[in-house]
């Protein structure tokens, strides 16, 4: 909500705006992750140009990607608690330093001045992430951290729901299953990973208590 706001300059009403995400949410499981962008863009044809639904969802789709990323990796290597907080802090540093130092800009900048409908898609694409102020890209790294943390704590109840895993062996699992929806995401077999998650996730969790 907070990038799409930002993109189109004016705040969508809640209600409006979830009926628009957790559809596209449905869509893209069934029948696949095109068609939720899709009815985003069809639904909101008269008032809204399809540029910024595309780019809102590129965004979204990259930082969803990078958290994932950063989180298996601090919960894997991680030795100690102050260690995963530290490399938490590191990767968050690095996302926030690009998205408010004007990467976005200079990728935008990068873009070649060729003429035809990809490169200006991609110009335009490329402007409307630059366009976002620093306070919903601030916003938005923050739902997106406390939504991975309230995900882990589910994961940690699991662990010590079964007294032979425990709270460490729950954050173990949390990592493997990221690790697992990452290589169901970027598949693109099937619709949302469907089948490629579950299996990668039982290859890893194979050696691991249930």
């Amino acid at each position: 909500r907070c990038i799409i706001a930002a993109m189109l300059g004016t705040p969508m009403p809640l209600s409006r705006h979830g009926h628009l995400f957790f559809t596209s949410q449905i869509l893209k499981h069934v029948p696949g992750r095109i068609a939720g962008v899709a009815y985003q863009i069809g639904n909101t044809r008269r008032s809204t140009p399809a540029a910024p639904w595309i780019a809102a969802n590129l965004m979204h789709t990259a930082l969803t990607l990078y958290t994932a990323v950063i989180v298996s990796a601090s919960l894997l290597f991680a030795t100690r608690p102050w260690l995963m907080f530290l490399m938490l802090a590191v990767d968050t540093a690095i996302w926030l330093a690009g998205s408010l130092c004007g990467l976005p800009h200079r990728i935008n900048s990068l873009l070649p001045l060729h003429e035809g409908r990809i490169w200006n898609a991609l110009r335009r694409l490329a402007q409307l992430t630059a366009e976002i102020p620093h306070s919903a890209h601030l916003k938005n790294f923050g739902w997106m951290i406390l939504s991975c943390a309230l995900y882990t704590l589910a994961w940690v109840a699991y662990g010590l729901a079964h007294p032979a895993l425990g709270a460490e062996g729950g954050v173990h699992f949390c990592a493997l299953y990221n690790l697992a929806w990452l290589a169901g995401y970027l598949s693109l077999v099937t619709p949302s990973g469907l089948g490629v998650r579950e299996a990668v996730f039982a290859s890893l969790a194979l050696n691991a208590d249930p």
